[in-house]
């Protein structure tokens, strides 16, 4: 049913006040403000009028605010988000006679907002797992940067180490962490060490651990003596993008920073098979969510019926030579994180477990 004749601002907050909850109001209020002022090329969401709506184009909303989200490093799936967010607001649009009659409202939802040609990046995207992710490291270090700017090299390096370790979004690590949000504290367990608050996406806080090494490197290059300041503000979010894009190209995969956190995920579960605390890791509600990160591959050996029709002949294992177990342990991380944790818990060692 159309309504009265209302302000396109009145109309934005009318929309949001029929939103159920407070978290609602805020998450569809940036969806529109960020697409708003990308794609419309304003400054503020006030800013917005109906000759903006009225001119839309499909290439618009591509080039200026698709593509652009992506080269930052945002999932797809956050993107189509924002996107059905928006044909929401042109949905509550037409409830206004005024903005129904002068705006062709239908071919905006159905031709500008269409999300179906954007892929699911968790599926197409190319991890970053730990081998190719410490050759980028090392690009970044001795390649990407020389000279006279060979410092940048090692902050990326760092905010890029920072990322994995912590298993972070790239707006979230860029834009959100402040020296005052790390903090040394303690657990149940009487550890003590440096624990990250991150806010991300929904305002939801993630808890992550920083290895003391990591703190120390990434405190001797970027502090500056001011604990309100976000930590990584000497370098931008939006060449980092850039720079996973290049050395993506000069390998021949579609790296993005999200291609980060898919690695970091993927290597958690192989040296820990612990889905639960992959789930934690990455900030994950649902599994299945996890999975798409997890890539476990199509190994048959590593599948039910194969594992659950096997077992190991033990007294068989005495066989074996000291180096030929060596060399067993050492080709496979998870096999020796696993011995390294039981050794030291057992005392038979100590120190074998060490910070990258």
């Amino acid at each position: 049913m159309e309504e009265t004749k209302m302000e396109l601002n009145a109309v934005v907050t009318d929309w949001l006040n029929r939103m159920e909850s407070d978290n609602s109001k805020v998450s569809y209020f940036k969806s529109l403000d960020t697409f708003a002022k990308m794609t419309f090329k304003i400054s503020a969401l006030p800013e917005m009028n109906e000759a903006h709506w009225m001119n839309l184009k499909p290439s618009d909303v591509r080039n200026n605010f698709i593509e652009p989200l992506q080269r930052q490093g945002l999932q797809n799936s956050t993107i189509k988000y924002y996107i059905r967010v928006i044909r929401s607001f042109v949905t509550h649009m037409e409830r206004f006679k005024d903005f129904s009659q002068l705006i062709d409202l239908s071919y905006i939802k159905i031709s500008c907002l269409e999300t179906r040609n954007i892929s699911d990046d968790t599926v197409s995207r190319a991890k970053l797992g730990a081998s190719e992710f410490y050759e980028f490291i090392e690009w970044l270090k001795e390649e990407r940067f020389t000279g006279r700017n060979a410092d940048l090299g090692n902050k990326y390096a760092l905010a890029a180490e920072f990322m994995f370790k912590t298993a972070s979004r790239l707006t979230a690590v860029f834009k959100k962490v402040r020296w005052a949000d790390i903090v040394w504290e303690g657990d149940s367990y009487h550890n003590f060490g440096w624990n990250a608050y991150i806010l991300d996406k929904g305002n939801k806080v993630n808890k992550k651990a920083i290895p003391s090494s990591l703190y120390d490197r990434i405190y001797k290059e970027f502090y500056h003596g001011d604990r309100t300041e976000p930590v990584f503000k000497d370098i931008s979010s939006q060449m980092f993008s850039r720079l996973t894009s290049e050395y993506g190209e000069l390998v021949g995969k579609e790296y993005v920073p999200h291609s980060i956190k898919v690695g970091a995920g993927t290597e958690y579960y192989n040296r820990t098979q612990d889905l639960v605390r992959t789930m934690e890791f990455l900030d994950h509600e649902d599994p299945k969510t996890t999975l798409k990160y997890i890539r476990l591959g199509d190994d048959r050996t590593k599948q039910g019926g194969y594992v659950l029709s096997l077992d190991v002949d033990k007294d068989k294992l005495e066989d074996l030579s000291k180096e030929q177990l060596i060399s067993i342990i050492k080709g496979d991380d998870a096999m020796a994180m696993a011995i390294a944790r039981e050794a030291e818990n057992r005392h038979y060692a100590e120190g074998l477990i060490v910070e990258q």
